[in-house]
């Protein structure tokens, strides 16, 4: 290691070789705990291009996408992450992932963020319609409730009639069939509020 850096974090291709290889949790751990300190460690502009890499190994729906998706969901969660405009790129993911693991990993990311309103509205309309989907995966249903919840929490966008039928339209499917306990408790909670 060059002071205590991983390799995987020395330049580009060496962080392309290393998601290809499959890193584990801990790896990731690393990573994310040297982060932040990369251009101290090398030079200015070090850190955002080894971000850049990521975002274009999720783009490329290639072997290392999921990994590089889970990876900045993970340096997200710990506010590592120094690209600007960070939820349009993963927005901008988010839309073109051709897999539900990748859009797993992203919405874990994007919820840790703040959006633009276009953003809340397409969000919103994603979370009310997917949880009407046949074999939804669990992981999308606790996504959408989570959007639903933003959604009524963001004061500064008031509700119209319209949407907030909608939205009691799509909890009350969810008490109805969900066959996660928790997902049907949150539902009911949010239908309360929904009420109040």
């Amino acid at each position: 290691m060059n002071g205590g850096c991983p390799p995987a974090l020395l330049a580009p291709a060496e962080l392309l070789e290393a998601l290809a290889n499959g890193p584990s949790r801990a790896d990731v751990a690393l990573w994310v705990q040297h982060w932040q300190r990369l251009d101290e460690m090398f030079e200015r502009g070090h850190t955002l291009r080894l971000e850049e890499t990521l975002f274009h190994a999720v783009d490329s729906g290639g072997r290392c996408s999921f990994r590089a998706a889970w990876s900045i969901a993970l340096l997200t969660e710990a506010e590592a992450m120094k690209s600007t405009g960070l939820s349009g790129r993963l927005y901008g993911l988010l839309q073109g992932a051709g897999s539900f693991s990748l859009q797993r990993e992203l919405m874990r990311a994007l919820l840790m963020l703040s959006w633009s309103p276009e953003q809340l509205y397409d969000l919103t309309q994603w979370a009310l319609d997917v949880v009407f989907l046949d074999d939804m995966p669990l992981a999308a249903l606790h996504h959408s409730l989570k959007v639903m919840e933003r959604r009524m929490n963001t004061a500064d966008a008031p509700m119209s009639p319209g949407l907030r039928a909608a939205i009691e339209d799509s909890l009350s499917h969810v008490r109805r069939t969900a066959d996660s306990a928790h997902a049907k408790k949150k539902a009911a909670l949010l239908m309360a509020r929904l009420s109040e």
